[in-house]
């Protein structure tokens, strides 16, 4: 409590400062240096605050106001969506305090979301590096002065990402990594960690609100790595170091190790899962609470550590857990053990964890085996040794014996688990009470004792802390007498994976326990599938054809009777494909080919060889849409237009397809628009006055030629 105090001291100083401070916005995501050019830089603005003034016309017009203390680096660029600043040379080196707030660009806000429900921090200024530029580097010399590194995703740089040679500086709300998004790597180029402390004390990486929480993921050596010898007082609190912003996938090979070289430091309800190298490599003097070390975000599911698995100390006086609310760790599913010490470790204290499904044991004092030894030498003490345990109304009498080093008073820890590890030594799943012995002349001791259990787990085990915080491995396991029996349920699939709409049948067997009655709960992540199906025999099965598209975590959860305990299948991944589509054929014709222009005409398109298509029909004049998509009738839609122009038209029909039948396009009609005809005036019949005229003219013309005919007889007449 002492040391959030002392925080939320220094941050009071750090407001209460920023009236003393200048404040320089960038406008361009541009990496140039060229004064006057109408755009800030975030490289200008670095450099401008270094040098406590600026000459540069476009940072003057800004009114920056009083270079001070706590000057602050704001972003304002033009356009909406991530803005990609991509460092062509290293940047320059932050040498004097600084607030830089990602958070200002438009756009862009900080998570609210708790521990338990993925980052929903949205972040509009990405920085990356050209090959051999290195990112952000704040190296100050200046006692108490502290900087801020806020709402910006860093990667892909040259070494570490961001690198701290100074006191009190603070790295919050950032992704570093990984992609804007959160969802992908995006690794150093060279190797390296996501925030390197080369020196300075008080660095603090993230902290106590949902807003400060950084993602720490996808970098190739590791999240935060500490100076060796240590520095002291930093604090590492609520962040995401080694998922994805889920909190529930690891980002793969580029994960490294996620807390190295870690000494005098605070860590505090950390995400610490999916990391290929380990969780947490420690040396001295640390705090780890609270933390969830090789689960997913929700402290149950597994997103194991690699190599060396949850925590490993190379140094002493740590404490891990402790009592109070929300101070035990969970150390679950890692590949390894859940905490190692070397040799060279002592006085290193384990308390009031939740340890379980580690692939090997809980605690181990030595990097030989780990295989638990009475009266091993080199100072290590023994475990308690459990005798008897029995099980009555959901309370547990447990009694045993204790040897170790002579009239000393040592605090034991007793611990219920579902099972036994497969090495016959425990781990501690559920802390369930303590007890404080003193050891005679002889180094004995012994105890008896009753505590409340929790359902279903029936198996204990115990740890031994000397008065000096040394904490001994888990003992050899029990299982109560009168106890149900430990059980384990498997659960497999009948077709996976299936498609979409095709009907799977999940089966459950309960093994392990003594003819097993009840039931069994199939579901599909946090949701149940169906109603609980009464076993027959040990398996319970459920068909369902009603699984959506996608990767679905199927769980069986056996409910236990009076003679065995209850017990959850690991997780399936049932994958659901998209059917097959069946082909189908689309034709196209038209009511009327040719047309004149003008003349409306009728497009049908029909869709065949699929199964009672639906969806929709696109009419196509060439490239250019007839209209909107019609809905298919039957088999069939239609379009009706009189707009075509003069010429030829290559007409087409596109079925849109649907969950069952596949898309197509017709062949191409070509319909001829020609001009329109114009017919000539229509011929009528004559009136009689017309006839008359007629006849009055054929008339004239006879009695003409009669008389010609007559001059040309007398021309020719002999006389």
């Amino acid at each position: 409590m002492r040391f959030r105090s002392c925080w939320t001291a220094i941050f009071a100083l750090c407001i209460a400062s920023q009236s003393f401070a200048a404040t320089i916005t960038v406008t361009t995501a541009a990496d140039t240096a060229v004064a006057n050019d109408g755009v800030v830089t975030l490289r200008e603005a670095i450099t401008a605050i270094n040098a406590g003034s600026s000459a540069d016309p476009d940072i003057v017009a800004q009114s920056p106001g009083v270079f001070g203390t706590q000057d602050k680096i704001q972003f304002n660029i033009p356009g909406a969506g991530v803005h990609t600043i991509t460092a062509l040379t290293s940047l320059p080196t932050i040498t004097k305090p600084v607030s830089v707030n990602g958070y200002s660009q438009p756009g862009s806000s900080a998570n609210t979301n708790a521990l338990n429900a993925g980052i929903n921090a949205v972040l509009q200024i990405e920085i990356t590096c050209q090959p051999g530029a290195v990112g952000i580097s704040v190296s100050i010399v200046a006692a108490g002065t502290f900087t801020v590194i806020r709402g910006l995703n860093v990667h892909g740089c040259g070494g570490d990402q961001i690198s701290i040679s100074a006191d009190n500086v603070v790295i919050a709300g950032n992704f570093i990594g990984t992609n804007a998004a959160g969802t992908a790597a995006m690794p150093n180029l060279g190797g390296g960690f996501a925030v390197r402390v080369n020196s300075g004390n008080g660095v603090a990486i993230g902290g106590s609100t949902a807003a400060d929480r950084n993602l720490l993921s996808g970098n190739t050596q590791g999240g935060v790595i500490l100076p060796f010898p240590s520095t002291t007082g930093h604090l590492i609190q609520g962040n995401y170091i080694g998922p994805d912003v889920t909190g529930t996938l690891s980002l793969g090979a580029f994960t490294g190790e996620g807390l190295r070289n870690i000494g005098g430091a605070n860590i505090v309800g950390n995400l610490i899962s999916g990391n290929t190298d380990g969780g947490i490599g420690a040396f001295s003097d640390n705090t780890i609470r609270g933390n969830l070390i090789g689960t997913q975000r929700d402290g149950v599911s597994p997103l194991p550590n690699g190599n060396f698995g949850g925590i490993a100390f190379d140094g002493t006086k740590s404490i891990v857990g402790g009592a109070g609310a929300g101070a035990g760790n969970v150390i679950a599913y890692n590949q390894g053990t859940g905490v190692s010490q070397s040799f060279a470790s002592s006085d290193n204290t384990i308390s009031q964890n939740s340890m379980f499904g580690n692939s090997t044991e809980g605690i181990c004092l030595n990097s030989a085996g780990c295989l638990p030894k009475l009266n091993t030498a080199g100072g290590a003490h023994n475990y308690p040794v459990v005798t008897t345990a029995s099980i009555s109304a959901g309370s547990a009498a447990i009694a045993g014996t204790f040897n170790s080093v002579a009239a000393s008073a040592y605090v034991l820890e007793f611990f219920s688990n579902v099972s036994c590890h497969a090495v016959g030594y425990g781990e501690g799943k559920t802390f369930i009470g303590q007890t404080t012995v003193t050891t005679d002349g002889g180094g004995n001791a012994s105890f008896s004792l009753t505590f409340a259990v929790p359902a279903g787990e029936s198996v204990f085990t115990a740890t031994a802390t000397s008065s000096t915080g040394f904490t001994s491995e888990f003992s050899h396991c029990l299982t109560a007498s009168g106890a149900p029996a430990p059980t384990n349920t498997a659960v497999m699939s009948s077709l996976n994976p299936s498609t979409l709409g095709q009907s799977v049948t999940f089966t459950a067997t309960v093994s392990g326990g003594t003819a097993p009655t009840g039931t069994v709960q199939f579901k599909d992540g946090g949701a149940n599938l169906g109603a609980p199906v009464t076993l027959v025999g040990v398996s319970a099965t459920l068909a369902t054809s009603a699984l959506a598209l996608g990767t679905h975590p199927i769980t069986a959860i056996y409910s236990g009777d009076a003679g065995n305990t209850a017990s959850t299948s690991p997780a399936l991944n049932q994958v659901v494909n998209a059917a097959a589509l069946i082909p189908t054929t689309t034709t196209v014709i038209s009511s009327l080919n040719p047309s004149m222009l003008g003349q409306s005409v009728t497009f049908t398109a029909t869709v065949s060889g699929g199964t009672v298509p639906s969806g929709t029909v696109q009419f196509k004049d060439g490239a250019a849409n007839l209209g909107v998509p019609v809905i298919l009738v039957g088999v069939s839609a239609t379009l009706t237009t009189s707009t075509l122009a003069l010429g030829t038209h290559p007409i087409s029909a596109i079925y849109s397809g649907d969950a069952g039948n596949a898309a197509s396009t017709s062949t191409v009609l070509n319909q001829v628009v020609n001009p329109v005809v114009v017919a000539p005036p229509p011929v009528s019949a004559p009136t009689l006055s017309e006839w008359a005229l007629i006849a009055l003219t054929l008339l004239v013309a006879l009695l003409g030629i009669s008389r010609f005919d007559r001059r040309v007889r007398s021309s020719y007449r002999v006389d």
